[in-house]
């Protein structure tokens, strides 16, 4: 009986270390969506205070830094 146990312990342990691992993941993609709805609103003040007066600049721009944000994040997510 006491090696019987001792499996299910295994597995029980292992099972709670994958749910804890796709709520990271989801916490993680959380995080990413976050600082992509940041970076949209910093650079539609700069647009809206004329601190970038071109609207396709500020497009530009703004997908250079959420591409760094993204390669940053696919080395979290591997």
């Amino acid at each position: 009986m006491a090696g019987r146990t001792q499996p299910c312990r295994t597995r029980k342990t292992s099972t709670w270390n994958l749910i804890k691992l796709i709520k990271m993941g989801y916490k993680i993609l959380d995080v990413k969506a976050d600082i992509h709805e940041d970076v949209e609103k910093y650079f539609n003040q700069l647009l809206k205070y004329g601190c970038l007066t071109n609207d396709e600049l500020k497009g530009m721009l703004q997908e250079d830094v959420l591409d760094i944000v993204d390669k940053h994040f696919e080395k979290i997510e591997r």
